[in-house]
C-alpha cells in the first residue's frame, strides 16, 4: 500500500533535542567569522548521514531569520541517479510528499478572507459538499486537523495503482466504501482523504481547479523552484529531478502523482521549502494574522494525560504533547511538517523563538528513513552551537 505518513516517537525526541540546542544559538556574536568552517562541518555531516542511510542523493537548507544574526546555508550531497555520475545540485527537485498539506490548508484559509465566498473553516461539508451525506455533519476544520475519522485512502492504493490518472472524485470513492474510524472530533487519524475532500471544496468555492489555485499560491509566495504536478510530469521538470527509489531501490520517479494530489503532489527544492517555511509562519506573509491563528490551533494527536491529553483529537494548548494543527504540526517549540512518498522523503522545521528554519530532502521512499532526520538535525544543532560558542543542551 502507499502512505503519505508522518510522525513518530523517536522523530518526536530527535526534534526535541534539536529545539533545545537551537534555544542557545542566540549567543553566537562571531558566527560569520566562523562560517566557513561551519559550512565544511554541516557537509560533513550531510555526507556522512547519507552514505550510513544509503541515500543516493539529498539536500538540506538551514536559515536563520534572526535580523540580529541572519545567515542561511544550502547544501547538498550525493548524485541525482542511484550509483550515477552527475551530482545533485542546489535546484534539482525533490517530491516533498505530506509537505503540499501546509499549501492546501493555507488555500483553504485564505478563502476565509474573501467575503464573496461566505466561507469558514468551521461550516459543515454539507455545505459545499451534499453529494457525500455519510459526512455531512464534518467540518472544513476536521478535515484539515484529521479529526474527522474519515478513512485514508492511500491504505487502499497499491503498487499496480500508481501509474493512472486519478481524478479526486474517485480517490474519494475509495474513502466512502470505509466506515469512520470514529465520531467525528473524538478522536485523531492521519487520513490524505481529508486533503483530497479540502480540494473539492476549494474547487466548488471559486470554480478553479486545486492545480490553479496552488499555482496562485506558489507565485505568491515567489517559490520559483515549486510545482505543484499531479499528472505525468513534463519532460523539463523530469530533466530536473533528483531520481526517486523505492525502499527495493526501485527508479519509481515517473510515477504518475495523481494519487497523492492535494495531499502530496508537489515538487520542489530544499532551499523553496525553507522559504516557504518561513513565509507560512510569519503573520501577514502568505496568511492575515487571524488565519495564522487558526492553522495554529492544534488538538492532541493521542493522550496524554501528563500533558494534559484526555483523548485524540481534543482542541489544546499544550507544548508537551504531539499535536496537529491545520496542515502543520507542532511539539514543544517547533512547528514542523514531513512527508514521504514511494520514492522520497522530506521535513521542515521552524524553530519558533530564534525563526530559525531547516529543510531536508532525500531520494529514498522508505519511511523508517524519515523518522530517522532526527539523527542529521541533532548533529546541525550541535554544530551550529559549537560554532557560536553555545552551551550545549542534553
Amino acid at each position: 500500500m502507499y502512505k503519505l505518513r508522518i510522525f513518530s516517537s523517536t522523530l518526536f525526541q530527535g526534534l526535541l533535542y534539536t529545539a533545545l540546542s537551537l534555544a542557545c544559538l542566540h549567543v553566537s556574536p562571531s558566527f560569520s567569522a566562523t562560517k566557513e568552517a561551519t559550512l565544511e562541518q554541516l557537509q560533513q555531516v550531510l555526507d556522512n548521514y547519507r552514505a550510513k542511510m544509503h541515500i543516493p542523493g539529498m539536500a538540506m537548507s538551514i536559515t536563520s531569520h534572526d535580523k540580529r544574526n541572519p545567515h542561511h546555508y544550502v547544501l547538498v550531497s550525493g548524485t541525482t541517479t542511484l550509483h550515477g555520475a552527475n551530482p545533485v545540485e542546489a535546484s534539482n527537485l525533490f517530491q516533498v510528499g505530506s509537505i503540499t498539506k501546509s499549501f492546501t490548508a493555507a488555500i483553504v484559509l485564505q478563502l476565509e478572507t474573501n467575503p464573496q465566498y461566505n466561507f469558514n473553516i468551521n461550516q459543515p461539508l454539507s455545505t459545499w459538499l451534499p453529494q457525500y451525506p455519510q459526512w455531512g455533519d464534518i467540518t472544513v476544520k476536521q478535515l484539515l486537523n484529521h479529526t474527522s475519522g474519515i478513512y485514508n485512502y492511500t491504505d487502499s492504493i497499491t503498487d499496480d495503482m500508481t501509474n493512472k490518472q486519478w481524478t479526486l472524485q474517485e480517490l474519494v470513492a475509495i474513502a466512502a466504501k470505509h466506515p469512520l474510524y470514529f465520531k467525528p472530533g473524538h478522536g485523531w487519524h492521519y487520513s490524505n482523504t481529508n486533503y483530497t475532500l479540502a480540494a473539492m471544496v476549494v474547487q466548488v468555492l471559486t470554480g478553479k481547479t486545486i492545480s490553479e489555485e496552488m499555482e496562485s499560491l506558489i507565485a505568491k509566495a515567489k517559490l520559483h523552484d515549486t510545482y505543484y504536478l499531479a499528472r505525468p510530469y513534463p519532460l523539463d521538470i523530469l530533466s530536473r529531478m533528483v531520481h526517486g527509489y523505492n525502499k527495493d531501490k526501485k527508479d519509481i520517479t515517473e510515477e504518475n502523482m495523481s494519487w497523492a494530489n492535494a495531499a502530496g503532489a508537489i515538487v520542489s527544492n530544499a532551499a523553496d521549502i525553507d522559504k516557504w517555511t518561513n513565509e507560512l509562519l510569519t503573520p501577514k506573509v502568505i496568511l492575515p494574522k487571524k488565519q495564522l491563528l487558526e492553522m495554529q490551533s492544534v488538538v492532541c494527536q493521542k493522550k496524554s494525560t501528563k500533558a494534559g491529553c484526555q483523548y485524540p483529537g481534543m482542541p489544546t494548548t499544550t507544548s508537551n504533547a504531539p499535536t496537529y494543527g491545520l496542515g502543520i504540526a507542532h511539539y514543544k517549540k517547533l512547528w514542523w511538517h514531513d512527508g514521504s512518498t514511494g520514492g522520497y522523503s522530506a521535513i521542515f522545521i521552524y524553530y519558533i523563538p530564534k525563526k530559525f528554519t531547516i529543510s531536508i530532502t532525500a531520494d529514498i521512499g522508505d519511511i523508517e528513513m524519515t523518522n530517522d532526520f532526527h539523527a542529521l538535525t541533532q548533529k546541525v544543532s550541535e554544530i551550529l552551537l559549537k560554532s557560536t560558542n553555545a552551551l550545549t543542551v542534553r
